[in-house]
């Protein structure tokens, strides 16, 4: 006599669907963080007055480089931003999303401003391009939250940026 056990045909198909659902699972694409970089940023702004910042952050990728370009990267940051002709100053904290290969970029800034005595917070979302994110140019608009309202500076925003990676 045998001592094998023979497999009903509910046994079989119970044993392939869970070899089916085992391999499915092993081949999902699994998000796999591929870099961190570390940034400095120096800006150049123009909202009626002319501004300088200088913003430090943080980089993900969360896909491959291909033939040295990056896809899909975001950056978070903080920075500082001051006006080169009078005593207006704000701080910020950001995100920026760089699209397929580096060459579109969305960005929205948090921005407590000061000036003259007054203060305002603007969230201000902006779009632009990017050359491989090292360089981008973007023009975006910030909307008042709050009462307060510094009048000279303007809500629409253009914005020339370096990235420096470390």
């Amino acid at each position: 006599m045998s001592d094998r056990k023979t497999v009903s045909a509910k046994e079989k198909t119970t044993l392939k669907g869970k070899i089916l659902f085992t391999c499915a699972l092993l081949s999902l694409p699994i998000f796999k963080l591929y870099a961190i970089d570390y940034v400095v940023s120096p800006e150049l702004i123009s909202q009626k007055r002319l501004f300088t910042a200088i913003n430090i952050g943080i980089e993900t990728r969360l896909s491959k480089m291909t033939s040295g370009m990056i896809h899909n990267a975001d950056l978070y940051e903080i920075g500082y931003e001051k006006s080169v002709s009078d005593d207006a100053s704000g701080i910020k904290i950001g995100y920026e999303h760089f699209g397929s290969y580096g060459l579109d970029t969305i960005r929205v800034n948090l921005i407590y401003h000061a000036a003259d005595g007054k203060s305002e917070l603007r969230i201000a979302p902006e779009i632009g391009l990017s050359l491989f994110t090292y360089l981008s140019l973007s023009y975006g608009y910030g909307f008042h939250i709050g009462k307060d309202k510094i009048d000279k500076i303007d809500a629409s925003r253009f914005a020339f940026r370096i990235n420096i990676y470390f």
